[in-house]
């Protein structure tokens, strides 16, 4: 059995600087516990609040794997397809949607996935005991490329204004080409016919609305046997009522009729007028016969 040796002074102020640096690296340590308690808890508050914001924002969001298995979906999503988010977990998301649009989806879905980059398509889904819905579907792939995730939008109001739009469209295209009255749409900034329909041409001797279109391209000295008589019809458009004058008009031989003149102005969103919409009846002869009498 060795004896003790006895302790120096060296010997204890080295154990005191050892026992020093021990209590300060076991604060170092709390404190980076204590910051990464900190940091944890924030993940948590970031993560729920993530979860909160995507479970009850009005867009559909849902995420795909590579075989177009929905993984993740939130509220707004699964009430467009139509059903509890539960039964919705792990299905083909092409099963939602019509059936004879199920072959384009999943090309484009590969078409997202091959391709790496963000694109967009008009979708049918089948809502249950309703009408379809139209839904624009914006595809983004995640970086590594085994997601998707798919931003759902319902379009259908939308769908259907642009349809009435175009129906609204074709009957005034309809009733303007085949108007027995002369009708006329011209841009005052640039003081030029827009659109003009066989009856305004046929008034004024042109062989057809190309034909007028393309040889007045001064309206208000070619149209008007005083340019004053065209400002003033603007002057009135801007005013938002409808103008009715009587105005003498150049015929393309250079002769003249009075024209019945009815317009209206058309305006941008910023409000600033746009063109301008006309009628024109040919009063001439009865003119001539009031006069007569």
């Amino acid at each position: 059995h060795r004896p003790d040796l006895p302790s120096t002074p060296m010997d204890e102020a080295e154990g005191k600087r050892i026992v020093h640096e021990l209590q300060v690296h076991q604060i170092e340590l709390e404190m980076q516990n204590e910051e990464l308690l900190q940091a944890r808890a924030e993940v948590e508050d970031s993560r729920n609040l993530f979860r909160e914001l995507y479970d009850h924002t009005p867009v559909g969001y849902a995420t795909l794997d590579r075989h177009g298995m929905i993984r993740r979906i939130n509220l707004a999503g699964a009430e467009l397809l139509g059903f509890n988010r539960s039964g919705l977990m792990n299905r083909q998301f092409a099963l939602f949607v019509s059936e004879g649009q199920r072959r384009s989806f999943r090309a484009f879905l590969e078409g997202v996935f091959t391709a790496g980059v963000k694109k967009s398509g008009e979708f049918s889904l089948p809502a249950v005991g309703g009408a379809p819905l139209i839904a624009m579907v914006s595809a983004q792939p995640s970086p590594d490329g085994r997601e998707c995730l798919l931003v759902l939008t319902d379009i259908t109001d939308l769908q259907k204004t642009k349809e009435a739009l175009i129906q609204n469209e074709a009957l005034y295209r309809n009733l303007f080409e085949n108007a027995f009255i002369g009708m006329f749409q011209y841009s005052p900034r640039d003081n030029r016919l827009l659109r003009v329909n066989g009856a305004y041409a046929a008034m004024l001797g042109y062989g057809s609305p190309e034909e007028m279109l393309s040889t007045v391209t001064d309206p208000l000295t070619q149209i008007h046997l005083n340019p004053r008589h065209g400002l003033e019809n603007i002057a009135h458009a801007e005013l938002r009522t409808w103008h009715f004058t009587e105005q003498p008009l150049l015929r393309k031989d250079g002769s003249t009729l009075i024209g019945k003149i009815a317009v209206r102005g058309v305006f941008n969103p910023d409000g600033t007028l746009e063109y301008t919409d006309g009628f024109v009846e040919d009063i001439t002869e009865s003119i001539a016969a009031e006069a007569a009498w």
